[in-house]
């Protein structure tokens, strides 16, 4: 049980999330916290951290509870919404941009996590907040893909890669916002227990278009993006993430937009794919804290296949270890399992340079052994959870 300094600061983030739940739920809840600077900061700095402040917003706003809520609270997140109005435009045009590239090059992509969910589930594109683009393509497609952002000016800075370490590349356009990065996939996830779960074939061929967009790009179906939220969430327990409430609540706003059906066919592919327990886990924080409706039949399906031995379901046990374990018994064969943890302890030259400053030989040699002096202390230490 936390004492002192942490004891003040968990009552405080509990305080802060069951305001912020009730709002999300639309009980229009008023403001019953102490209206001191530290209190009204904090509740920002948590809002922000949870990506859920402009959806309080959109949820408060017009309502008789808004009133009530500090007035500092209230600019603070008009203002946030004026700005991120204005970053979701200039994300619509390059998004426009890109999708004409790739339409150029006959590469289909699939838009993933907020990119997807900001155009489908949310009430304007502007509450779900993001930092990247997330965007997924065929393995085969991927140099076509790399080329074509190539082609528009975009660049890959330096960052753990390899075959098995990670499925993603992140691009940047020198000299513009961080707001136009692009992480480009070309597997689901880079957790190997999903990693090929699910070919690109699959996903596409249950894809929804996006208006405004050429039709080689699209979002995936309301099943298939209410597993990979699963999965996301999974794969991000390892840092004590999984209690986000942008992630549950774009689970929760799935769910909604899903019938009977769906959540039947999201509960048979999560048996399917081996990945019951790790739904039911989503499913049932979702439902705790935003009051998530789940139809029965599902419900009790994901209960049935959650009580049989699923490799994924060790990543909810949490922490960096866990995951590489995962990660490890995932794999075929000894070879691929030798290359993943190469790649964990020796990345790639130019990666190492950005990330110590190191120059010259053995600048990047020493940069090398304090990777590896580091790395058992990494993989049995959880990181603090955000405050």
């Amino acid at each position: 049980m936390p004492t002192g300094r942490a004891w003040v600061v968990a009552v405080a983030r509990d305080a802060y999330s069951a305001l912020a739940c009730d709002a999300l739920c639309a009980r229009q809840p008023r403001w019953t916290l102490p209206r001191d600077a530290a209190t009204t900061d904090g509740f920002l700095r948590f809002a922000d951290y949870h990506g859920i402040d402009l959806c309080v917003l959109a949820a408060l706003d017009d309502t008789p509870a808004w009133p009530s809520w500090p007035r500092q609270v209230r600019a603070a997140l008009r203002q946030r919404l004026h700005g991120q109005v204005a970053v979701e435009l200039a994300r619509g045009s390059e998004l426009v941009r890109v999708a004409d590239a790739f339409a150029a090059d006959a590469v289909d992509a699939l838009l993933l996590k907020g990119a997807a969910l900001a155009r489908t589930v949310y009430t304007h594109p502007a509450h779900r907040t993001r930092s990247d683009t997330d965007v997924l393509v065929a393995a085969a497609d991927r140099a076509r893909a790399f080329a074509a952002l190539t082609r528009l000016g975009y660049r890959r800075p330096p960052v753990v890669h390899g075959r098995y370490v990670s499925s993603q590349a992140t691009f940047v356009l020198p000299g513009a916002p961080a707001v136009h990065a692009i992480d480009l996939h070309w597997q689901i996830s880079n957790a190997q227990v999903f990693a090929r779960q699910f070919r690109f074939a699959e996903l596409w061929a249950d894809a929804r278009p996006i208006a405004g967009l050429p039709a080689g790009i699209r979002v995936l179906s309301p099943e298939h993006a209410a597993l990979h939220a699963c999965l996301h969430r999974a794969a991000h327990v390892k840092y004590d993430e999984q209690d986000r409430l942008q992630w549950l609540l774009d689970l929760h706003l799935l769910g909604q937009s899903m019938d009977a059906a769906a959540w039947s066919r999201f509960a048979a592919l999560a048996e399917r794919k081996g990945m019951a327990r790790v739904c039911l886990s989503a499913v049932a924080a979702t439902a705790e804290r935003l009051a998530t409706r789940v139809p029965a039949v599902a419900l009790q399906a994901l209960s049935r296949a959650a009580g049989r031995a699923e490799l994924s379901a060790d990543l909810l046990r949490g922490g960096r270890l866990a995951a590489l374990m995962s990660d490890y018994r995932a794999l075929p064969d000894w070879r691929a399992r030798a290359t993943l943890l190469r790649e964990h302890l020796l990345p790639p030259a130019d990666y190492m340079r950005e990330r110590f400053a190191a120059s010259g030989a053995l600048p990047l040699g020493l940069a090398y052994l304090r990777r590896l002096w580091r790395a058992p202390g990494r993989l049995v230490t959880r990181p603090g959870r955000p405050r």
